[in-house]
């Protein structure tokens, strides 16, 4: 199984070589972008270095806990399994300003006790 992922890791990788700088740049760039407008748009979706609590806290850590989407979205659709398609098929700003929600729902009961 390693080794596949490997073979298929190392495959992507001289594909992306393969492509002229400017273009790698240019992806790069677009990457960043899009990163830093997600982290300022939904801050406490996605962390960025500074909306941190502690300086001591380092995104990689951050980062190394998420679940990744799947988890997210099965956590949102919990066992309502009859729209899970529906759920599916939401934009996904839709999706990032529930959680939102949610978590400042969460934030404030918790503060509150």
């Amino acid at each position: 199984m390693k080794n596949l992922r490997r073979r298929r890791f190392s495959v992507k990788k001289l594909r992306i070589e393969k492509l002229p700088k400017d273009l790698r740049l240019s992806i790069a760039f677009n990457y960043s972008l899009v990163v830093s407008w997600l982290q300022n748009a939904y801050p406490l979706i996605f962390h960025s270095p500074a909306h941190l609590p502690d300086s001591a806290v380092r995104a990689d850590d951050i980062r190394s806990k998420d679940s990744g989407w799947l988890k997210i979205f099965e956590s949102l659709i919990v066992e309502d399994l009859i729209h899970r398609n529906e759920y599916a098929e939401l934009p996904v700003n839709v999706v990032l300003n529930y959680l939102t929600a949610k978590y400042k729902e969460n934030a404030r009961v918790h503060s509150s006790v």
